[in-house]
């Protein structure tokens, strides 16, 4: 006999034990959404943390990290990635607008959103849901070469059972002789948050 009861719990033990999401579906705004981007885009709330990324970034990019700053922003450095993770508690409320907004900066830049998704999965205790944008430079070749701009980018906004907990930027270049040179994190910097 079947019994519903058993069937999701089974189904939730499962998920526990795998990467694959319980839930993926593509990641649309609505229009309140895009009200509310806007309202927000012509805030002091916005203008606050664009001087406040310049700040820290330009103190990360000359090393003087030990000099006094709010260090809202986490910073990380490979040989072919850069990026910073922003919490929630130093942006309340604000990380869906501050990913919306580098995306939107991104597409006036040469490049195209490749995916958008919401991912969910279900834990014993929680649920955890991401909102990915995943951006790639439009093709275009510069002496035979593709030009990659700043490199692939992903852009992930966690959620801990629905609740903002922080959003994450990974900048990933290629370093291949078919791709130009990638340009540096700082030009990155300097181009999203110069609105």
């Amino acid at each position: 006999m079947f019994n519903p009861l058993k069937s999701i719990k089974n189904l939730l033990q499962r998920q526990q034990k795998v990467a694959v999401p319980y839930h993926k579906e593509a990641l649309l705004r609505e229009d309140g959404f895009s009200y509310a981007f806007n309202k927000w885009s012509n805030s002091e709330q916005k203008q606050e943390l664009i001087a406040l990324a310049k700040d820290e970034f330009q103190l990360f990019f000359e090393d003087r990290k030990d000099e006094k700053t709010d260090k809202v922003f986490r910073f990380f450095r490979m040989d072919a990635s850069f990026g910073f993770v922003l919490l929630e508690r130093n942006f309340k409320d604000q990380l869906s607008f501050i990913a919306e907004l580098i995306k939107d900066r991104l597409e006036e830049h040469e490049y195209y959103l490749y995916l958008g998704d919401k991912r969910v999965w279900v834990k014993e205790t929680h649920t955890e849901q991401i909102e990915r944008y995943y951006l790639k430079p439009r093709t275009a070749f510069e002496n035979e070469k593709k030009i990659q701009h700043f490199g692939n980018v992903t852009i992930e906004h966690f959620y801990r059972d629905e609740q903002s907990t922080h959003l994450r930027l990974l900048l990933n270049a290629y370093h291949d002789h078919n791709f130009t040179t990638a340009k540096s994190p700082e030009e990155f910097v300097e181009y999203i948050f110069t609105v």
